[in-house]
């Protein structure tokens, strides 16, 4: 008897199952809210069962009724909670009188060490198949599958197919499938993913290869308005040096390869070795800050007239290489230093490094962090200028990770939105454009990559272009290169320029988002009462700071050597 062939199995995103059901409880209570009647919430849940994309899969009916001093008796009523079915978008949209989680599945911890134990069996996994919308397979691809215990990686082949072993049942599903191409494809992501073990799953991905004969800039390059023409020796950043401390770029990259100065301080590779990129951050940062249009491909970088100095750090590199990197900096004599890097760990001596530079007329700007939290360090440090990731729903693409990171309840009518994974706090200065953005990676090619680590030299780019020219920066005064006021001036005009294309949160983008459009050239006058006050403040913070670092630094000394003497 001949054995039947399956035909194979298209992955999509599938729709995601929750729990859903009013804020009630203290929690209510916190947020200022009413809890709703049940009948309020059966209402709610009527009108959301006419949305497109949610399904109500069961109702499990309350047993006790709340019992909260002050709120009437028919609030206080069993509240029912939904199990639905939706897309992630459906459920970013729920007001707060709703809460909402996914549903999960549990497990004994005996099914959770048989897991750990079995996963490495590769019967017990997944063939997968990458391709293009024309079905061509997709070589060079990582793919990612993951439970709620564990994470599995493996590389396409040269037919696009690849095979992981992770263990996972009806109870124990498949978290998550991601593909990740390096360049010229966009990401697929999936959570809950339809996948068939008998069959080969085949995934299909987006190319902008062809599109980007004709890119000349990003979405983010259009909203702060600088896809303006552009002419021989005008809005090009001639005569500023831009740092880039980062991973190296790719020197072989016909759109970089104007970029001749740069030192590595790697410590296990070369000094000479900063125009090889292992990583390929610091070729995308550096691009979309200076890269310049080739024959085969017009896209162009912020200010392709800077004079870039590629400051190799990653991989490997600690914090000491980073203080030399700054050192160098100093004596390089740069305008601008692009910092698209962070720790959770606060640093005395490098916050004192970065003090330097500022004081010395190098503006410092820093990526916040992507792991939603509080803003990591050098951003948090007052020396330098905090950037959060914001994010266009139109210029967001279907099926991938992207999609996933709307902040809820915080798209405007112009479809702006804060990026979840942004870190936010009182520190943010800016917001800029950072979900979803093409810029050069190793290989000669395009890549899309979205994080703080882009919104910062969006920002950086528009600032060396002000400083090459508003002829305030230019002229022999306050304001020129070597001074603290420089740095002041700066602050200023950026905070002047920013806001209005969204009603902003200080917390999660600062003063708002820069344009090239808000500032009057070369009429912008500087505020001098405001910039006496930046000098006050920004100086009673460093001390203030500093102090705190140390603090920090020496109290986790102190733990550690209290930890070793038990």
């Amino acid at each position: 008897m001949t054995e039947k062939t399956l035909p194979p199995n298209v992955v999509s995103a599938a729709k995601t199952r929750h729990l859903l059901t009013s804020t009630q409880g203290l929690a209510a209570v916190y947020l200022g809210l009413t809890p709703m009647s049940a009948s309020d919430l059966q209402d709610k849940a009527d009108a959301l069962a006419t949305l497109e994309g949610l399904e109500i899969v069961r109702t499990i009916v309350g047993s006790e009724p709340l019992q909260l001093q002050g709120v009437d008796s028919d609030q206080q009523s069993a509240q029912p909670t939904y199990v639905v079915q939706a897309e992630p978008h459906v459920m970013a949209s729920l007001p707060p009188t709703v809460v909402a989680e996914p549903l999960t599945y549990l497990m004994s911890h005996a099914e959770i060490a048989s897991a750990s134990q079995t996963s490495d069996d590769t019967t017990s996994g997944f063939t997968l198949q990458v391709v293009d919308e024309n079905g061509d397979p997709v070589a060079g691809v990582q793919v990612a599958l993951s439970t709620d215990f564990e994470k599995r990686t493996a590389m396409t082949d040269e037919r696009g197919m690849v095979q992981i072993g992770i263990y996972s049942n009806q109870n124990f599903p498949i978290k998550t499938l991601r593909v990740m191409p390096k360049a010229w494809y966009w990401d697929f992501y999936a959570e809950r993913p339809e996948l068939d073990k008998r069959r080969t799953n085949v995934v299909k991905i987006r190319s902008f290869k062809t599109a980007m004969k004709t890119v000349v800039g990003g979405w983010g390059q259009e909203l702060m308005g600088l896809l303006h023409p552009r002419s021989a020796t005008k809005f090009r950043g001639e005569g500023i040096k831009v740092a880039v401390i980062d991973s190296g770029i790719d020197g072989g990259h016909d759109s970089l390869a104007h970029v001749v100065h740069g030192k590595n301080f790697n410590p296990k590779q070369s000094p000479d070795a900063w125009n090889t990129d292992e990583v390929g951050h610091g070729t995308h940062t550096a691009g979309l800050i200076g890269a310049r249009p080739t024959e085969k491909y017009p896209f162009t970088g912020i200010a392709p007239g800077v004079e870039l100095h590629v400051f190799k750090i990653f991989p490997y590199g600690g914090s000491d290489a980073l203080l030399e990197a700054l050192d160098e900096c100093l004596r390089r004599g740069v305008d601008v230093v692009n910092l698209s890097l962070g720790q959770r760990q606060l640093s005395p001596i490098l916050q004192q490094r970065i003090e330097r530079l500022t004081l010395n007329g190098i503006c410092c700007v820093a990526s916040a962090g992507n792991d939603g939290s509080a803003v990591m360090f050098p951003a948090n440090s007052p020396s330098s200028l905090a950037i959060s990731a914001i994010g266009l729903k139109e210029a967001v693409v279907a099926n991938t990770y992207d999609a996933t990171q709307i902040l809820p309840g915080s798209a405007t009518d112009n479809g702006l939105f804060f990026a979840r994974f942004s870190s936010h706090g009182p520190e943010i200065d800016l917001g800029a454009p950072g979900v979803g953005i093409i810029s050069t990676v190793p290989g000669n090619a395009f890549g899309a990559q979205s994080g703080t680590s882009m919104s910062a030299p969006h920002v950086t780019g528009l600032i060396a272009l002000l400083l090459a020219e508003l002829p305030v920066f230019q002229e022999a005064g306050p304001f020129k290169r070597g001074t603290f006021d420089r740095v002041l001036a700066v602050a200023d005009i950026m905070m002047q320029i920013s806001g209005g294309t969204m009603v902003m949160t200080p917390s999660r983008a600062g003063a708002g988002i820069p344009t090239l459009e808000g500032v009057a050239l070369p009429d912008r006058r500087l505020r001098n009462n405001v910039i006496e006050q930046l000098r006050n403040d920004l100086g009673a913070k460093m001390m203030i700071y500093s102090n705190r670092s140390i603090s920090q630094t020496s109290m986790a000394y102190a733990a550690a050597a209290d930890a070793a003497r038990r």
